[in-house]
């Protein structure tokens, strides 16, 4: 078989469910039909009798017709109307498989780390939490997954996703909460990597770090533990707030201002948070967070500079 046409062709029909020699005479047949199988198998330099058990195979799948005369020629199937098949074969296929499987039970809770062991592997991750994410998603996140993720955060941030992300370089992403991280140029002058840390609903964490332009992983863990999932989104919320009052600060905002920034960042363990009750449940406590608790209060700084009164920060 000569010309990368026909072996991107055999190839592409090999990852359509055709073995090779389906793939071989499905190609030839689409360059020189009608054919009998005898004339395949010379062709193709293929035995005989395997070419005939493969037509028979390429008949049942509807890939192939056969001449209803002594001759017995066979000629492809149009490739528009194979694939179109195919693919309301695989739609259906595909639709069974979901009801079949969203019928299983589901498993028990699972606190253990796994390890990711490739780029896809972490990006694949990246983008189901993201996709499956029902409130935030808290991200710190270096250039090169930045642009990965890019337009799977824009999915996420259109559909009315909470999405705060603290970045390395001068980006945005409309309708996410972004922090330039103050010492960023810093940062990755000196830090010889990628850094990414993804928190969604408080229910799952992921953590990784990549070589710099060849993505290989360096380490990369995901869990569902809610201790781990429920710290890592207080901690990495509370480092993005710290860093946009550190912007603020440098760029002499008023106190109103900076006031505006931490209260827009302040998303603690309430109970409208996912991971809060399963939490709960782990610690064997059914006590609900009082939102009293989690009310934001201004910093004492702020209330006496209100008042006219000498700031214990001055």
């Amino acid at each position: 078989m000569n010309g990368t046409p026909e072996l991107k062709a055999i190839e592409a029909l090999s990852e359509l469910g055709f073995n090779g020699l389906e793939s071989e005479i499905y190609v030839f047949l689409q360059r020189e039909s009608p054919a009998t199988g005898y004339r395949i198998a010379q062709a193709i330099s293929k035995p005989a009798a395997n070419v005939y058990k493969a037509l028979d195979t390429l008949l049942a799948k509807g890939a192939v017709e056969l001449e209803d005369g002594k001759t017995r020629q066979l000629r492809p199937v149009p490739s528009r109307e194979l694939l179109q098949r195919l693919e309301r074969r695989y739609s259906d296929h595909l639709t069974a498989a979901a009801t079949s499987l969203s019928e299983l039970p589901g498993p028990q809770e699972d606190v253990r780390i796994y390890h990711l062991q490739t780029r896809d592997q972490v990006l694949s991750r990246c983008r189901a939490m993201l996709e499956s994410a029902e409130q935030f998603a808290v991200l710190d996140i270096f250039p090169e997954p930045l642009a990965a993720l890019q337009s799977d955060l824009q999915a996420a941030a259109d559909r009315g996703l909470k999405v705060v992300i603290r970045l390395y370089s001068p980006d945005d992403i409309d309708g996410a909460q972004v922090v330039l991280s103050p010492d960023y140029e810093e940062i990755r002058q000196r830090f010889p990597a990628q850094w990414l840390n993804l928190v969604v609903d408080a229910t799952e964490f992921l953590m990784a770090m990549l070589r710099t332009g060849s993505g290989e992983v360096v380490h990369a863990i995901w869990t569902a533990s809610p201790v781990l999932s429920c710290a890592r989104h207080s901690s990495l919320l509370s480092e993005i707030g710290f860093a946009a009052v550190r912007r603020d600060l440098a760029a002499r905002a008023p106190l109103s201002e900076i006031q505006s920034t931490v209260e827009a960042l302040h998303f603690n363990l309430t109970p409208e948070i996912s991971g809060t009750p399963r939490l709960l449940d782990m610690l064997g406590s059914s006590r609900p967070v009082d939102a009293s608790e989690q009310e934001v209060r201004p910093c004492p700084a702020f209330a006496t500079q209100r008042s006219g009164q000498s700031s214990p920060c001055s």
